[in-house]
C-alpha cells in the first residue's frame, strides 16, 4: 500500500490532544490523518490543514516534548524505499514485480513449513500490516518466494535485503517465546534465526 503523507512541504509533525508527543501523519484510505507509528493515533484537531502541522525542525523549538521514535524510523524507512525504487519503465509492467526483482548480491534464507504455516495467519502477511514499508516489503518477499527441496522436505526459500529477513526473525523470536508451540514450530523458529539472527 502506497503511503501518503499529510502534506507534502514536510509538515507532517503534530501533537495529539495530550500535547506531549510528536507524531508523523499520514492519510488512511478515507483520506484521514492517522500516525505513521498506529493508525489509531489522530492529530489534535483531526484536521489534515496546515495549521496543525509543522516540520520536524519547527518540533525541536517545543519544550517538554518528544518525537516519536516510531515514526522517525518508519520515515527514514520510507526515505530509504524512495531512494531504491527504480524509475518506472516504459513498458507497462506491475509495480510490483519490479519491486520483487532480486538483486544477484540480494541475501536469501530457508524457512520450514511450519514457521510459513504460522506466518499465514499474522498480519504481515495476510496484508494488515501493509501500512509499515517493512510489513509490506516482506509480504511481498514472502509471496514471491520458491520451494526447494532439501532432501524429504519442501522449504520456502525467500530472498530479501538482511533488514527484511530481519522483520520474519521477529515472528520468529515471538513464536520461541509463545505458549503451547508445538515441538516442530520451535525446531522451524530456530532453523531460521541460525541463518537470520536477530540482532
Amino acid at each position: 500500500m502506497e503511503i501518503t503523507l499529510v502534506r507534502d512541504n514536510g509538515r507532517i509533525w503534530s501533537t495529539t490532544h495530550s500535547g506531549f508527543t510528536w507524531h508523523a501523519f499520514r492519510l488512511n484510505e478515507d483520506g484521514q490523518a492517522v500516525a505513521l507509528c498506529r493508525k489509531t493515533i489522530r492529530p489534535r484537531g483531526h484536521e489534515t490543514g496546515d495549521a496543525w502541522y509543522v516540520n520536524l525542525e519547527t518540533t525541536h523549538t517545543y519544550a517538554l516534548t518528544v518525537r516519536c521514535e516510531r515514526c522517525m524510523a518508519k520515515l527514514d524507512a520510507l526515505e530509504a524505499q524512495a531512494q531504491e525504487e527504480p524509475e518506472a519503465p516504459v513498458e507497462t509492467q506491475g509495480a510490483a514485480e519490479r519491486e520483487l526483482e532480486a538483486a544477484p548480491q540480494t541475501p536469501a534464507a530457508l524457512m520450514r513449513e511450519k514457521l510459513v504455516e504460522h506466518l499465514r495467519e499474522t498480519g504481515m502477511v495476510n496484508g494488515a500490516d501493509d501500512s509499515d514499508p517493512e510489513c509490506l516489503a516482506a509480504r511481498k518477499a514472502f509471496e514471491s518466494a520458491t520451494y526447494v527441496r532439501s532432501g524429504a522436505e519442501q522449504i520456502l526459500k525467500i530472498t530479501a535485503p538482511r533488514s527484511i529477513l530481519r522483520v520474519f526473525s521477529e515472528y520468529a523470536e515471538s513464536l520461541l517465546q509463545a505458549d503451547n508451540v508445538e515441538p516442530e514450530e520451535l525446531e522451524a523458529a530456530e532453523a531460521w534465526l541460525t541463518q537470520v539472527p536477530l540482532h
